[in-house]
């Protein structure tokens, strides 16, 4: 089975990306979504981070409370360490075996739908992949992207922006780059090609 990563940034379109794959029929495995499954009830995760940042992160009615856990690491770099290196490697572990899953069901393609890959990598289990994709757009084009998303400030997108990894350093890490500065429909028009020319 192959199994390629789709990564990018805070708004370069990823969610667009993704969405159309699925709507193309492809599986798409999203890191987000299965880490909020596990800490949405109780798990070892969930007891990990319990016992890492105490029981005021627990939600009343199980799991972990995302919005109090947030609060305790967004201005504490070292909490926010200690966050990632429990988390990361959980959520690896947890991708790895539904991929394998999807392997012994007779998938051809799997897509892995991993927003911060390249800052996870290093410190997480080894993740079989075949290819990443990243999409990118200019930086310019993710401020402003981001400014008209979320309401804000140009000073607030621009810290947004610079807690993650550069775009340009993923496109240079990356086995394909989507370029998407242009329309939807141009978007769209590059992941056609690339859908077929894997298919082949």
């Amino acid at each position: 089975m192959e199994r390629i990563v789709i990564t990018g940034g805070i708004a370069s379109g990823k969610s667009t990306v993704t969405r159309y794959l699925r709507e193309r029929g492809e599986v798409v495995l999203d890191a987000d979504a299965i880490y909020h499954r596990m800490i949405g009830q109780m798990s070892p995760l969930t007891t990990a981070l319990s016992d890492a940042f105490g029981t005021e992160v627990l939600a009343t009615g199980g799991g972990v409370d995302r919005r109090v856990l947030s609060a305790r690491v967004v201005s504490d770099p070292d909490a926010l360490k200690k966050l990632e290196d429990i988390t990361h490697p959980a959520i690896f572990e947890a991708l790895a075996a539904e991929a394998e899953a999807w392997e012994r069901r007779g998938l051809e393609r799997l897509f892995l739908d991993l927003p911060l890959y390249f800052e996870t990598i290093y410190h997480a289990p080894p993740l079989h992949v075949d290819a990443v994709w990243v999409v990118s757009v200019s930086f310019d084009t993710q401020l402003s992207r981001l400014m008209a998303r979320e309401a804000m400030s140009e000073a607030e997108a621009r810290a947004r922006i610079a807690l993650q990894m550069p775009l340009v350093e993923k496109a240079r890490r990356a086995d394909v780059v989507i370029r998407n500065d242009g329309t939807e429909a141009e978007l769209i028009g590059q992941l056609n090609t690339l859908l077929q020319g894997e298919g082949q």
